[in-house]
Order: C-alpha cells, then structure tokens, then sequence
C-alpha cells in the first residue's frame, strides 16, 4: 500500500497541473489578439443614487494593454477638453452617445453606448498604431536632360 500512495499524490498533482495549464490556455486565448477588430471594452454598472449617469472614458496602448495613453475625447464629435488626459469622467443626461479616442500616430477608435438614467459605463479604448505616415516627403521633380 506504501508504493500506491505516491501514484495518488502524483495523479492529483498532474490533475492540478493540467487544470491549471488549461486555466492559463482559454485565459490567454481571450486576450485581445492583433487581428482583433473589437480594440475597446464596455462595461455597464448601476450608479449608487439612481438617477445620475456617468461616462468615464479610459485610453491604452493596444500593444501592450496596462500602459495608458493621453488622447483628445470626443462625444458627441464635441472635444471634452483641449488637454490629453488618461482617464475622463463625465455626467451624462441618458441618451446615445458617440464616443472617440483621438491621438496622433494612432488610429482613430469609436464606439456607440446607450446610457438610461442611473447607467455608469466605463469605455476602454486600446489604440492601434497607425502604419500610415504622420507626413508623406516633398515631391521634388528631377531636372530634364537635355
């Protein structure tokens, strides 16, 4: 009986083992990929008075997703201020909303939420690099050979 109970122990370690290397395969398959179309992330919460609604926008590198970026905010196509901020927050009447993340060398993100009073949502934005350049060089013509 001594020689079956470590089988035991090495069958529950290898059976840990295999949910936990499964746990970290469907986990990291779900992080966002780069053919990933869907570069932003909406959650929906309820405010804690019922009647306010909030709008807290947040922007971050696509490539490397916990590093946040300054951009312009736009709803509405209104600019919410002329600094680049990390993080904005705003209060809202219920309606549709137009939300965008703007900054240079990244490519413009949009999304469409509908708040209904007493809706706090939070829009994350991850930003793509833009490949197109920021300028294209001067045309300059060659001299004719005579």
């Amino acid at each position: 009986m001594e020689t079956h109970k470590p089988k035991r122990e090495l069958i529950q370690v290898v059976k840990g083992l295999t949910i936990i290397l499964l746990f970290m395969f469907f986990t990291d398959c779900s992080v966002k990929k780069e053919g990933d179309k869907n570069s932003n992330d909406i959650k929906i919460f309820k405010s804690k008075d019922k009647l306010s609604s909030y709008l807290s926008i947040e922007s971050y590198e696509y490539e490397s997703p916990g590093e946040r970026i300054p951009v312009f905010h736009h709803v509405n196509n209104i600019i919410l201020d002329r600094e680049m901020l990390y993080i904005r927050t705003i209060n809202v009447l219920d309606g549709e909303f137009k939300v965008k993340a703007l900054f240079p060398g990244k490519l413009t993100n949009e999304v469409t939420v509908n708040l209904t009073k007493g809706d706090s949502i939070v829009v994350k934005f991850y930003l793509k690099d833009d490949p197109t350049p920021l300028h294209t060089p001067e045309y300059v013509p060659q001299k004719k050979k005579n």
